[in-house]
């Protein structure tokens, strides 16, 4: 459906408006009770209504999947997870606006007290543009052997996107 809508996007985009759509709100465990994390549900339940009108995309060659296979975290991919994670790590990911206009972004942050996740509060990405910015996270303080899950939400207007990370310390 999404590829008929938008014939030009690449895979790497379609996936991207996929996750960063997804609902996660009422998605829960198999107790029926504890909200579900991305081990569980990945990025979550696919809403076919929000991707086919989604503005902000994330791309990922296809060759990235495959040079980075041991560090996606590293390539612009919409989500982050990094299996052994160092007491501090700075990423980038740039977002693509599919719109004419210029849209602002407002960021908010989910994530346990032991985990810290820095980004700036927004961002502008200019119409049919790309926006670079940077994510550092610090886990210094999660226990060895512990994982912490954390989201970064992007809202615009009506519009909303999340981009999961989940870190496991070694």
């Amino acid at each position: 459906m999404i590829k008929a809508l938008h014939p030009n996007w690449t895979p790497g985009r379609i996936k991207s408006v996929l996750m960063t759509t997804a609902k996660t709100q009422d998605v829960f465990k198999e107790d029926g009770v504890t909200p579900a994390d991305s081990f569980d549900m990945g990025s979550g339940r696919i809403d076919l209504a929000a991707a086919a009108t989604a503005i902000l995309t994330f791309d990922v060659p296809g060759t990235d999947y495959v040079n980075h296979a041991s560090d996606l975290w590293t390539v612009n991919y919409p989500s982050i997870y990094i299996p052994a994670m160092p007491d501090k790590i700075v990423l980038t990911r740039t977002a693509h606006n599919n719109c004419t206009a210029d849209s602002t972004w407002t960021i908010n942050l989910t994530a346990p007290t032991d985990l810290i996740v820095k980004v700036a509060t927004s961002i502008i990405v200019p119409g049919r543009g790309n926006k670079k910015f940077t994510i550092t996270i610090i886990a210094k303080d999660v226990p060895p052997g512990e994982t912490r899950h954390a989201t970064i939400q992007m809202t615009s207007g009506q519009r909303s996107i999340a981009l999961p990370i989940t870190i496991v310390r070694p």
